[in-house]
């Protein structure tokens, strides 16, 4: 005759939930830690991993902003390009001594609407540098950023004596910036309604030319050129000559004041829409 199971085996038989057993409540609690633990330790794990991995590209410098360096000034340089958060030194070439940049840290760079990331670039650098007062005047110089894969490609700086940056409310021929020839301006037209409008002095018995820098220093702007007088009138206007950039030339008409007006033919103008201005009189 079989008997009635014994107290233990009831026992062991109720211990079904974590419930009415303290050691399958302690078990289920410790695999619940161990799994969140892995769950947090593997996104950083594989982010560290990513930040260690040695670049397998030396750096590619697309442009720099802003466009345009004053000699004897502090000056602070955004590069926009590829591999360059891994960069560990930055250097000027073309002084007579050796100059070397500042790294102020890397990040992916902001995405830019209807521009390919691959052309544009797809991470940014700050470096701080002062060109010393004997540097040359032009693009006789350039930067170079290595890191451990190589180094770049020299990017063409401009170098200047002077520069003036253009105001946010010179949008129009009454509130346009004065602008003396023989010197620069640098601007950016963030968006497709934005103009830039310069009031300047010419005298009827000379030549002048003015010039947009900007996709030849990797600015994402296509930018136009147009030389208006004091009734409003068209004189001159390009909207390519070297490359994407604009180039006029004049002889005007009687001497006084005219206005140059800077806009931008781009579908989807950007931030990065940078450009450099520069009026000289032909000799």
């Amino acid at each position: 005759m079989v008997g009635k199971k014994s107290g233990p085996l009831k026992g062991r038989q109720t211990c079904a939930t974590a419930v009415t057993c303290p050691w399958l409540l302690r078990v289920t609690v410790l695999v619940i830690a161990v799994a969140s633990w892995i769950g947090w330790m593997l996104p950083l794990a594989a982010d560290e991993t990513k930040k260690s991995d040695p670049p397998s590209s030396p750096p590619k410098i697309v442009t720099a902003r802003p466009l345009g360096v004053v000699i004897g000034s502090n000056t602070v340089l955004t590069l926009r390009g590829h591999h360059l958060t891994n960069a560990v030194s930055a250097r000027v070439i073309g002084l007579p001594g050796p100059l070397t940049a500042n790294l102020k840290g890397g990040n992916d760079a902001p995405k830019i609407d209807g521009r390919d990331s691959n052309q544009i670039g797809d991470q940014e650098l700050k470096l701080e540098f002062m060109l010393p007062s004997d540097s040359p005047v032009g693009t006789n110089l350039n930067l170079v950023v290595v890191n451990s894969a190589g180094e770049s490609a020299p990017y063409p700086l401009v170098s200047l004596k002077e520069c003036e940056d253009a105001k946010e409310s010179n949008r129009s021929f009454r509130e346009a910036q004065t602008f003396l020839p023989g010197r620069r301006v640098r601007g950016v037209l963030p968006d497709g309604s934005a103009v830039h409008v310069y009031r300047v002095t010419f005298e009827a018995t000379q030549t002048y030319t003015a010039e947009i820098l900007a996709s030849r220093l990797g600015s994402t702007l296509d930018a136009a050129l147009a030389l208006y007088d004091v009734k409003g009138t068209v004189l001159v206007q390009n909207d390519d000559t070297f490359g994407r950039d604009p180039a006029v030339t004049f002889h005007p008409p009687i001497s006084g004041e005219y206005f140059l007006v800077v806009t931008t033919v781009n579908e989807r103008p950007s931030k990065a829409d940078d450009y450099l201005l520069r009026v000289e009189r032909k000799p």
